[in-house]
């Protein structure tokens, strides 16, 4: 993949420049503590996975920050059963948009360091709400983008194609000339590529009958690749 074309790279978020300190379970049964309710961490990822992936399987109609808000309230209803009170809700809420329960992903300043000085204009385009936003500059990433492009403020999330199309028509630049890189192969890799970008997939390992020269095994692998 020649570098010379790409003029802008877009980064998904969670799991790209940052991800949890501990399991999404580990924090849901910190903030249940406080409310006096106590669930083994272990039980509360497996039911975080299902509940969450079940959610994602009914894409939205039209995504909007009510529509986010909602189907985050059917995940975590279902996560805690007959535990959930609009107060933990909101609790939750607050905690997973803190910057204390999130850490950069490693080398991530870094990487994009030295992308800006390369010369390349970054950005983020993420199935994310306003959340990001404080979460963004509590991690000291901010900075680093000229844009953030989020679900809920598009009015549409991968993986639909969509998405990358309307946010490279908001930049005014030809699809070839972005790159994105994220971690899942439908989400980020499929549909950057079927909207006409370039896309990376950041995973230890290749998944099958994925193109090897489209994987890197870590984020801090990229400016090598850009720039061999």
């Amino acid at each position: 993949m020649p570098a010379k074309p790409i003029r802008i790279i877009s980064f998904d978020a969670t799991g790209i420049l940052f991800e949890p300190v501990t399991s999404i379970g580990a924090i849901y049964a910190k903030v249940l503590a406080s409310f006096d309710i106590h669930l083994p961490a272990n039980e509360l990822d497996q039911r975080f996975s299902t509940e969450f992936h079940k959610a994602r399987s009914q894409p939205l109609a039209r995504v909007s920050e009510e529509a986010e808000r909602m189907r985050w309230k059917q995940i975590v209803r279902g996560i805690l059963r007959e535990h959930y009170t609009e107060p933990i809700f909101q609790a939750l809420g607050q905690a997973f948009s803190s910057g204390e329960n999130w850490k950069r992903v490693p080398q991530i300043r870094t990487v994009l360091r030295q992308l800006r000085r390369d010369g390349y204009r970054l950005i983020i385009v993420s199935n994310w709400d306003r959340r990001i936003h404080p979460l963004l500059k509590a991690l000291k990433l901010r900075t680093f983008f000229q844009d953030v492009f989020i679900s809920s403020q598009l009015g549409v999330e991968k993986p639909s194609p969509e998405i990358f199309r309307l946010v490279a028509h908001r930049l005014n630049v030809p699809a070839q000339a972005i790159l994105h890189v994220g971690d899942s192969h439908e989400e980020d890799l499929e549909a950057a590529a079927q909207a006409g970008w370039k896309s990376l997939l950041v995973n230890r390992r290749v998944p099958p009958g994925v193109d090897p020269n489209c994987v890197l095994p870590s984020i801090a692998a990229l400016p090598p690749f850009l720039n061999p």
